[in-house]
């Protein structure tokens, strides 16, 4: 599976969770867009969060979600995860992006996949040039061949099975 979803370029839609979001998914009736989901992340770009590259991330979109993972941010299923769910991660000081399929280009931060088996990493530069995160996940290779390389480039990196479930090995 070789996707390399660069928000700048459109691919992929992804909203800062809020307290504020709880309308959203499991949790309540509104299953459209938030139109305050753009300020916020501005408002967390801003703050600065966004913008570390030495961030621990996890990225489920699939089973049960693992609140006891050690990442300081968590990517989820805006729609299969519960407000309950964002608001115990925000208890435990941890931030929360929610995944919503949808076309969008003006978000200040990468999502890469398989940057290192496809030998793409570099065309990810200009993110971390500016100091903003890239959040980058490989699938088939060991944690051994890219994790060194990925601190270097100064990306938020980690392993995950395909099934994009709690497991993962972080960098």
């Amino acid at each position: 599976m070789r996707q390399a979803l660069v928000l700048a370029a459109s691919a992929v839609l992804l909203a800062a969770c809020q307290p504020a979001v709880s309308g959203l998914g499991a949790a309540g009736a509104n299953q459209g867009t938030d139109p305050g989901a753009g300020a916020r992340v501005e408002a967390a770009a801003a703050g600065g969060w966004l913008t570390k590259t030495t961030l621990r991330w996890q990225w489920q979109l699939t089973g049960p979600l693992d609140l006891t993972v050690g990442a300081d941010v968590f990517e989820v299923d805006a729609f299969t995860t519960a407000a309950a769910e964002v608001t115990a991660l925000h208890g435990r000081g941890r931030r929360v992006i929610c995944y919503v399929n949808a076309d969008a280009s003006d978000f200040d931060f990468a999502v890469n996949e398989e940057c290192f088996r496809y030998d793409e990493c570099d065309a990810l530069e200009p993110f971390v040039t500016a100091g903003k995160a890239v959040f980058h996940v490989e699938y088939d290779l060991a944690t051994t061949a890219f994790c060194a390389k990925a601190k270097a480039f100064g990306f938020a990196s980690m392993r995950k099975k395909l099934t994009l479930d709690a497991w993962r090995q972080g960098c």
